[in-house]
């Protein structure tokens, strides 16, 4: 495999920048070598076994506020999820996991709503300003998995 050039460091004038460099790089050092310790001597490990765990690692330091997600206009995929989550729990909802494969969040009301069913959330992102036809795919399978 072909490495892939480096992307430049942080300008020289930048003292904060360079601090953040320099954790940054050593957050990357102790994340490999803690990796490549972890399935050291391991048969069968898959890099989906490996990456789920990772994922969910992440979500704990993101619920600790040990990191963050990242900046609301970039955010996709699992952080724009735990983005999502923390916003409805900041509004007293109940945010749970939905289904591997089926649903991002399930949302149970607080006992002083109106209603009691939970909510299910499918988190999309786009930089378009309106959903595609192929974007309402996983709704339509769900839909139809409950409805028998």
């Amino acid at each position: 495999m072909r490495a892939c050039p480096e992307l430049p460091g942080p300008s020289p004038g930048n003292a904060l920048s360079r601090r953040r460099h320099s954790a940054m790089t050593n957050i990357e050092n102790a994340l490999r070598e803690a990796l490549r310790e972890a399935v050291r001597g391991q048969v069968g490990a898959s890099v989906m076994d490996v990456q789920r765990v990772l994922w969910d690692e992440l979500h704990r330091l993101c619920d600790e506020g040990k990191v963050a997600p990242g900046e609301d206009p970039s955010l996709s995929g699992r952080p724009l999820e735990w983005r999502v989550q923390g916003i409805l729990q900041t509004m007293r909802f109940c945010v749970r996991k939905g289904r591997e494969c089926l649903e991002d969040l399930v949302v149970d009301p607080p006992p002083e709503c109106a209603g009691s069913d939970p909510l299910v959330l499918e988190v999309k992102s786009s930089r378009k300003p309106c959903l595609a036809r192929d974007d309402l795919r996983q709704l339509d399978d769900w839909v139809f998995d409950l409805s028998g």
